[in-house]
């Protein structure tokens, strides 16, 4: 990207302790979420009652900050009076980013009044300044705020720094999405039993629970490990005064667990969200309700009107295709993102009673040429699509080579998703991911206008990573509920990842999604491993499925050469430093010595200096191997593989510990052995099945062993090989149905 980034200046607020080691903690805090190029405002909130003066506070956090910060902070600080008074309230509401929050958790001590998160960690924090780089970036490209769902027709976000408004309209903006005072929100909440968790409970919730007239905590009690009814009873009223103040009145019940069938059902219709306070995460299983631990997210939650259920009527487009059932999915999760909780009781992710899909939209922002999974996925799409009697759209990147417009694809996306982000600085990951999400949230509106998706659509999005996961998600929850499409995202990278943002990425991204969106949403991801790890984001737990690879086009003779004279040792697919390449020269040298025989075949795809490095090491042994150069069509690499008798997939562990591979996948189903890392999950697989040999270090010496021993006993290793292919053909559902099935029967997480 070469845009010039927007100027970002985030406004923080922090009323912490003012003792060396709270301004400390305070101080690294935002050390950690920030950088150099990034100069937030901080807000440091004085108590006149408790706290010193004005300038004995700014002595303390200048100390504070040349023990912490160095010279590569640079940090604005100004010291507020309290308390703070309406107006000025409300402008702090309009302006800041975050409240953040230092010192013991019982004595947790925040601004009641402006409604912003409240911060303990870096993590979090780095969310909430990337969603507003983000939201910086989209009004660089003239979209003016994070859009609504369309029947809203008014901003729902508050608004963030860089909003334009004078000092009047900040005074007396009113607060939207109040809820009725009449209007009785339940909650369920189910903490451990202890003082200082009960503090936190009140502490984190009270100033949100204030602001709504009637609402109902209800407190599970489980009679195995929890006090005494009375003595609980006692701890919460205790707690709740002491954090909350006299003022506000505590309307809680205590539920006794474990919840029958009947309670449960109940309780899913009555509460709108189960609270979690304590480290070890406890809730209320059986419950299709959100679990949320934070209170920004408890907040949207309650002002949130609630979803009132509509029959379907004349006018409803009207198709043949695949009819989606609405019964619910049992063993699935009901979570919002950014939250832990069970498997039991989802809803049903395609929830429209009586609906058929009749079109797919194959949203492949990756989709340029013939190489790689891309263009072979969208032939396998196709297809499917056309077995299953559905009509399809595909939409491409702009550089859409000849062969991919004559799939009948749009060529409209001017971003991949590819960066490589773990070569970065923080503040360069953060402007590239702002400003690519960005990117690809414009060409998803513009694509929505031309191509009218709507309720009979399956929009499929088949690579997401984290350059396109935002803009994924805000685009699915600007649509309105009642004609809105089903939505199906395949999730390449683990969300922890390998980038300085994370985890907290995701669940930045996935706030985006109201619940009714992400009921309407289905994962897809490679691995299990993968899948686990998204779990606890997801409003429903992933698909486990590989890429769709060209498992019809392979007619490998299981009878081919057993071994020694001729043996063909490939690398196949792009050529990234992740993905070992550069270890190629040095295998080959250490495998010919031991080996004369041996022929190699390498893919010489990817960066030009990279590439020209490998090509250049690899001209000694170039009578026994056959460099393959550039972009491959669909044919040449089906021969390429049917030739291959050993595939090196020298991968970085550390980089593809939980990842799938195409090549990876597509090996599978050519029952063609492999040499690839043990400590993977793709190498967990293959050495429970036998199909290859598993190296330990990630290292040439390494890798050139474990070839060595494949080699000698490549025999057994096709068997094992050819019986998982024979597996894969007989069992292997379509990737369209597996997603369609979510929402007519129960999927199982292995599957």
């Amino acid at each position: 990207m070469t845009s010039e980034a927007p100027e970002f200046r985030p406004v923080l607020l922090a009323w912490p302790d003012y003792s060396p080691d709270a301004l400390d903690e305070l101080i690294r805090l935002i050390g950690e979420a920030v950088d150099e190029a990034t100069r937030p405002l901080l807000f440091l909130y004085r108590d006149p009652a408790t706290d010193g003066s004005r300038d004995a506070i700014g002595v303390a956090v200048r100390e504070a900050f040349d023990r912490v910060g160095g010279a590569s902070l640079d940090l604005s600080v100004e010291v507020l009076p309290g308390p703070i008074g309406t107006e000025a309230w409300r402008k702090l509401s309009l302006q800041i980013a975050a409240q953040l929050v230092v010192g013991d958790v019982g004595l947790v001590r925040w601004v009641p009044d402006v409604s912003r998160p409240l911060i303990r960690d870096a993590r979090t924090l780095e969310a909430v300044l990337l969603r507003l780089r983000y939201e910086a970036s989209l009004a660089a490209l003239g979209i003016s705020s994070v859009a609504a769902p369309e029947s809203q027709g008014r901003q729902v976000r508050p608004p963030r720094p860089g909003d334009q408004s004078s000092p009047d309209t900040l005074a007396t903006t009113p607060r939207t999405g109040a809820v009725d005072s009449e209007t009785e929100i339940s909650l369920i909440a189910w903490p451990e039993y202890s003082p200082r968790t009960l503090d936190r409970l009140f502490a984190m919730y009270g100033s949100v629970l204030a602001k709504h007239d009637a609402v109902r905590v209800l407190f599970g009690l489980h009679p195995g490990s929890d006090p005494e009814e009375g003595e609980v009873a006692g701890m919460l009223s205790d707690s709740f005064d002491r954090v909350c103040g006299k003022e506000l009145e505590l309307d809680a019940s205590i539920v006794p667990l474990p919840l029958s069938a009947e309670a449960s059902a109940v309780l899913s219709r009555a509460i709108r969200a189960q609270v979690v306070a304590d480290p070890e995460g406890r809730y209320v299983s059986g419950l299709s309700v959100p679990i949320v631990a934070d209170v920004a997210t408890l907040e949207a939650i309650l002002t949130r009107p609630q979803p009132k259920p509509e029959a379907a009527g004349p006018g409803q487009p009207r198709s043949v295709g695949v009819e989606m059932d609405s019964a619910t999915s049992p063993g699935e999760d009901s979570r919002l993102g950014g939250t832990r909780g069970s498997n039991a009781g989802s809803r049903d992710p395609f929830p429209t009673a009586g609906q058929k899909i009749s079109r797919v939209v194959i949203m492949d922002p990756g989709l340029i040429g013939v190489a790689g999974h891309h263009f072979s996925s969208a032939k396998s799409f196709i297809e499917e699509a056309g077995r299953l009697g559905l009509e399809y759209q595909l939409i491409s990147h702009l550089r859409a080579s000849d062969d991919v417009q004559r799939l009948g694809a749009l060529p409209r996306f001017s971003v991949t998703g590819y960066q490589t982000s773990h070569h970065w600085s923080r503040e360069s990951e953060f402007e590239e991911l702002s400003l690519s999400n960005a990117v690809f949230f414009h060409d998803l509106r513009n694509v929505r206008s031309e191509l009218g998706i709507g309720p009979s659509d399956l929009v499929l999005f088949p690579g997401v990573t984290n350059f396109l996961f935002l803009a994924a998600c805000q685009f699915i929850g600007t649509f309105n509920p009642s004609a809105a499409p089903r939505f199906a995202l395949c999730l390449l990278h683990p969300p922890k990842g390998f980038s300085h943002t994370g985890q907290s990425f995701y669940e930045s991204a996935i706030s985006f999604l109201p619940e009714e969106a992400a009921r309407r949403l289905v994962t897809i991801c490679e691995t299990k491993e993968v899948a686990d790890e998204y779990r606890p984001l997801l409003h429903s737990p992933p698909i486990v499925a590989p890429v769709p690879v060209l498992q019809r086009r392979f007619t490998r003779d299981p009878g081919r050469r057993e071994t020694g004279e001729g043996t063909t040792v490939s690398f196949l697919g792009g050529a990234r430093p992740e993905k070992g390449l550069h270890l190629m020269p040095r295998v080959v040298e250490l495998v010919l010595a031991q080996d004369p025989g041996v022929q190699f075949s390498i893919h010489l795809m990817g960066p030009r200096t990279y590439v020209d490095g490998v090509r250049e090491a690899l001209e000694p042994h170039r009578r026994s191997v056959k460099i393959v150069e550039g972009e491959v069509g669909e044919d040449r690499f089906v021969q390429l593989l049917q030739a291959t008798d050993l595939m090196i997939l020298p991968y970085d562990p550390a980089r593809y510990r939980t990842r799938g591979s195409g090549v990876f996948s597509e090996c599978k189903s050519a029952g063609i052995p492999m040499v690839l890392p043990r400590h993977t999950a793709m190498g967990a697989e293959a050495a429970d099945k036998g199909l290859g040999v598993t190296f330990d270090d990630h290292s040439a010496e390494s890798v050139a062993r474990c070839a060595l021993i494949a080699l000698e006993d490549v025999a057994s290793l096709r068997a094992a090989c050819e019986h998982e292919r024979q597996i894969i053909r007989e069992t292997e559902s379509g990737y369209l149905s597996r997603i369609l099935e979510r929402g007519t029967s129960p999927v199982s997480d292995s599957r």
